[in-house]
Order: structure tokens, then sequence, then C-alpha cells
């Protein structure tokens, strides 16, 4: 129940900007705004943690690499596994560009147990701006379509899928800038329900939006910002990490 944009920059400035609304079951334990950590390997890199499991749904590391992992519901597969999906992203970042941490990441799957995980899509976008994708349907390894946009929900997966999209390509139909792509993630419509991108349904809405800035020359930031359904745009705290 997540979306995720990326915006690569230009060649002059390099690097990307990527957007994540995190959308979560109104039950589940509150989440922690992101703190810098260290990796087991000893590379920086800040991340946002869960509070049910203490996985992460989007990690950053200091070379300016990105990974995020969002709930596939339309695979047919388990719905979900013994290991958690939270672990995905952590083990990505201990890389350098997107297809050494997509490597990492199946060598990861294969050695906990590929069926002890339920269906996953990750993204990985690196600081040249190289973005790509894998999908784990839960029996199988797919690739994924970049197009710069993912989005799935575990409310009708496949009818709010397309709805969002349809609404991402109406927001980007002058061509996507950051601006665009800011207001698209905040963006939210009560009669759309889970079809909002900002979304909140009964049992479910969108916790957090996460912005990542990565620019050539200059050190990556990750702003936080939680969700507070009590104000009218729901602009909650900012918590802005990097180095």
């Amino acid at each position: 129940m997540c979306t995720v944009s990326v915006f690569p920059a230009s060649e002059r400035e390099g690097g990307y900007d990527l957007w994540f609304n995190r959308d979560e079951q109104r039950t589940r334990a509150p989440e922690f705004p992101p703190v810098a950590a260290v990796t087991s390997s000893g590379l920086d890199y800040v991340a946002p943690r869960d509070g049910a499991r203490g996985g992460t749904w989007l990690a950053l590391n200091r070379r300016g690499l990105t990974v995020v992992v969002l709930n596939d519901y339309e695979s047919g597969g388990p719905p979900a596994g013994r290991v958690s999906r939270g672990g995905v992203p952590l083990v990505g970042i201990e890389n350098e560009d997107t297809g050494q941490a997509l490597r990492a990441i199946r060598s990861w799957v294969a050695a906990e147990g590929a069926t002890n995980f339920g269906p996953f899509l990750t993204v990985v976008t690196d600081a040249r701006g190289v973005c790509g994708g894998m999908r784990w349907t839960g029996l199988e390894w797919r690739e994924w379509a970049v197009a710069g946009f993912a989005t799935t929900s575990s409310y009708a997966p496949k009818p709010t899928r397309l709805a969002r999209e349809a609404v991402y390509a109406e927001a980007m139909c002058a061509g996507p800038t950051r601006q665009r792509l800011e207001d698209f993630h905040w963006r939210h419509d009560p009669t759309r329900g889970a079809e909002s991108v900002r979304m909140s349904r009964a049992d479910a809405c969108t916790r957090s939006v996460c912005h990542v800035q990565v620019r050539a020359g200059a050190e990556p930031r990750l702003i936080y910002q939680g969700v507070d359904w009590g104000v009218s745009d729901g602009r909650g705290k900012v918590t802005e990490v990097g180095w």
C-alpha cells in the first residue's frame, strides 16, 4: 500500500529526487522517523523504521543510493512470509549502484529462502539517477518496467493501481517537474478513498511522505514528513537527515 516516483535530475545537476508515500493499516504500530545508522560493512545510511517489525520501506546510503520496497498484492502469491520484506532496503544499500543492489537483494532472498517472502516490488536508484527494479511474486522473479512511478494497494489492487496511474498521468501531462511530483504525493481526494494518492479509508491511511534529494557534489538528504490528518493539507512534523 505505497506509491513511489523518481525524477532524474538534469545532466548539469546530476542525481535525482524520489518521493515515497507509505500507506499502512491504522492498527499497525506507529512508525519512527529516520535516523542515521551504519551498515555491518561500515557504510553510513539513513532510514525510517516500522514500529511493528523493525524493518523499513526506504533506505538511503551516503553514496546516494536509495532502495525502497512495496508490498505486491497483484502477483497472486502468499500475502505474507516468515521473513519481513522490511529487510530488503537494508540489504540493497550495502552497494554503490543499482545493478549491484538488485543482485545483492536477489542473493539475500535466495539465502533466506525465497518462499519465506511475501510478494514485493523493490525499486533502486543510484547517484547517477539510474533506476531499476524487480518484482518477487512469491513464486518467481519478474522484471519491473521502469517508468519512474509505481503504486500498490491491498484494497482492490488492480483497479486502485490503474486509478492512481491515471491520476499520475494527468498530473504529469505537461511533463514531470519537482513541484508537480511534490504536489502529486500530497494530493488527497476524499471522494476517492483508497484510490487517492495520499489515501484514507476506514482501515488504513497514508502515514508519511519521504522525499530523497541527491545532487552531484552535495551530500544526499532524506526529508521525512508525517501525515497529520487533523490539518487540511495533511503536512505534519518534518525530520530531515543526511550528512
